[in-house]
């Protein structure tokens, strides 16, 4: 996980437990949950944004088991706004995890 994502979902914990002192076995089991729910957001999120122009070409690419470094050269081709993707999704996630939690 980036260090970027890692600080975030330490951020999501700390405002979660409101000061509560957490274990440490739960709080990684916390933050294992929290970067599989939100990587799986994110991924959603660019997928969507993907235009459908390029679907074939993104289905190609997946069914060639492709690297992950050829999978984000994909993204970074064909989502000029992916950075702003991911804000929102973070913004996003953070509601409903805060809402639900």
């Amino acid at each position: 996980m980036n260090t970027q994502l890692a600080a975030y979902i330490e951020r999501l914990i700390q405002e979660y437990a409101l000061g509560t002192p957490i274990e440490d076995r739960d709080k990684a089991e916390m933050k294992k949950d929290i970067e599989k729910r939100l990587l799986k957001m994110i991924n959603l999120d660019l997928l969507a944004a993907i235009p459908e122009a390029k679907s074939k070409e993104l289905a190609t690419l997946i069914n060639s088991d492709p690297s992950i470094e050829k999978i984000q050269a994909f993204i970074e081709a064909n989502i000029p706004n992916k950075e702003e993707i991911v804000a929102k999704t973070l913004l996003d996630f953070r509601a409903v995890y805060t809402q639900n939690n």
